[in-house]
């Protein structure tokens, strides 16, 4: 079988799902008290077999993402340990490494500031400005504990790397407002419509499509305008990327012809799959803990998702966004038709309206 090997690869590994919040959107809300993490032995074997696929597969850029949970939660000793052994680990083969880790920040102290900084690490999170939907467990609002954690980083010289914004029908009408926040702290961000599958028994949360290009379009808007500092927005520098200098252009994973093919999903218990939303057994690789990671993608299932674009080409035929957009995320046009031989309808009507919608603003500027 062949195997088309890409020169990069990124590996996200869910260390825990263990977490100190309870976030009226959050889909894994149940799984908060699941206490199975990866141990550091189990985490010694995964960066082993992940530096072993680099090496026979001549990987020369690896960018690791650890989160949870919250990944705070596993403690310093536990962090300063795993951080020393990766950059050890792929140091000797000359790979360039990047790590990432996402957390909600509310746990974050000076201690864990200066220890991610000694080994270089980048720090995302998620944080919707408005809305007040990421709560403790005792349902006390987390904003102004994130604000202030946000401003300890920026005073002790550790830049928040990026945060993604879960647009909701409680936020969706402070597109501006998040702009100009996220714009003032110079932090890069990326605003996402609340997932139709998310925990919300009373659909308060949900918003239109519409609704949702409505708010990308009053970002983009300020964006392209270039009023407010340089920060990058995942999908409008992606839309704009992608139309003034053609495919591949993007900052998004869901603009890639073939996604899974440099990028692996881990969970808490080793379990791989091609994509972190799409975590049934359908669709289950292997687990790292069990077999080596060159085994698991020569499973059929990774060549069933190798044909997806030749199916996306025929359903997308005649489209003049297909070969920038590549019919959109796998994930979501599973979850709307239950199939991977399908465009996602969602990204369809959303890539349309934006891409239409900044190539008039970038003719009004000139760029």
């Amino acid at each position: 079988m062949a195997i088309l090997i890409p020169r990069k690869l990124s590996v996200f590994i869910k260390l825990t799902k263990q977490c100190n919040l309870h976030c009226s959107y959050c889909f894994e809300r149940s799984e908060r008290f699941n206490i199975r993490r990866i141990n550091l032995s189990e985490a010694k074997e995964i960066m082993h077999k992940v530096r072993d696929y680099c090496v026979r597969n001549r990987i020369a850029r690896l960018n690791l993402n650890f989160s949870g949970g919250e990944i705070l939660m596993l403690g310093k000793r536990y962090l300063t340990f795993l951080f020393k052994y990766c950059r050890a680990a792929f140091a000797k083969d000359r790979i360039a490494l990047t790590i990432n880790v996402q957390t909600n920040l509310t746990l974050l102290d000076i201690e864990f500031i200066e220890i991610f900084k000694k080994y270089n690490i980048e720090v995302g999170t998620s944080f919707d400005v408005y809305g007040e939907n990421r709560r403790f467990a005792n349902g006390k609002s987390t904003k102004k504990i994130m604000i202030d954690k946000i401003l300890l980083m920026l005073r002790n010289g550790l830049p928040l790397a990026g945060s993604i914004v879960v647009v909701n029908g409680r936020n969706y009408d402070k597109a501006l407002k998040t702009y100009e926040f996220y714009s003032k702290t110079l932090i890069n961000f990326h605003p996402m419509m609340v997932f139709p599958w998310t925990n919300d028994p009373s659909h308060t949360l949900q918003i239109t499509i519409q609704q949702y290009i409505n708010y990308l379009k009053i970002i983009a808007t300020k964006h392209v305008s270039r009023e407010g500092a340089e920060i990058i927005l995942a999908n409008i520098d992606s839309y704009i990327g992608l139309l003034k200098k053609g495919a591949g252009n993007y900052h998004w994973c869901a603009f890639e012809k073939n996604c899974f093919e440099n990028r692996f999903f881990i969970l808490n218990n080793g379990d791989v799959f091609p994509c972190y939303y799409l975590q049934n057994g359908e669709f289950y690789l292997g687990n790292i803990l069990k077999k080596s990671l060159n085994s698991i993608v020569r499973t059929k299932k990774i060549s069933r998702l190798r044909k997806r674009h030749n199916s996306i080409v025929k359903k997308c035929k005649g489209c003049r966004y297909l070969g920038l957009c590549n019919g959109g995320c796998m994930a979501l046009a599973y979850y709307e038709s239950g199939s991977l031989s399908e465009p996602s309808q969602f990204d369809c009507r959303v890539n349309r309206s934006m891409f239409k919608y900044i190539k008039g603003l970038l003719k009004k500027q000139d760029l």
